[in-house]
């Protein structure tokens, strides 16, 4: 079984109730059509770089191997952030847009529709970083 498909299947164990094509979709170039799942490919992806140089006597990663998946991870829920904040920003614009329309009594149907899709943007994004939430890698705190 190659990295991808144990990746893939380890994804389908953990969210057994998601489509295929909403949870691993790919696109022509490969990445994941889910921001969730691409960036949990590419904790996938750093996690698996050093496991050759484990050592089989020792069941716990290295703290390499631990800083590479953290760090994919910090990267992940930052763009997730950043997507939550713009699309909030957005659905904030388009609402000021929708009531200055109506208060002007001009048709507001277009702006309604604009700040319904930007309210559905804003879910998605609140979605996805749920979801990075709950496949954060639990920190091995050594000092206890």
């Amino acid at each position: 079984m190659t990295s991808r498909k144990e990746f893939e299947a380890h994804i389908r164990k953990q969210f057994p109730t998601a489509s295929d094509d909403l949870l691993l979709g790919r696109s022509s170039n490969g990445r994941y059509g889910s921001m969730v799942t691409e960036h949990a490919w590419l904790a996938w992806q750093a996690s698996a770089l050093s496991a050759p140089e484990r050592k089989p006597m020792t069941d716990e990663p290295s703290l390499c191997d631990d800083c590479k998946v953290l760090a994919c991870q910090v990267e992940s829920l930052r763009s997730a952030l950043a997507s939550v904040m713009d699309a909030h920003e957005k659905e904030a614009r388009l609402i000021m847009s929708y009531q200055v329309a109506r208060e002007n009594f001009s048709d507001s149907s277009d702006e309604r529709k604009a700040h319904e899709l930007a309210v559905l943007e804003a879910c998605s994004a609140e979605r996805e970083a749920r979801a990075l939430l709950l496949m954060l890698k639990p920190v091995n705190d050594k000092t206890k």
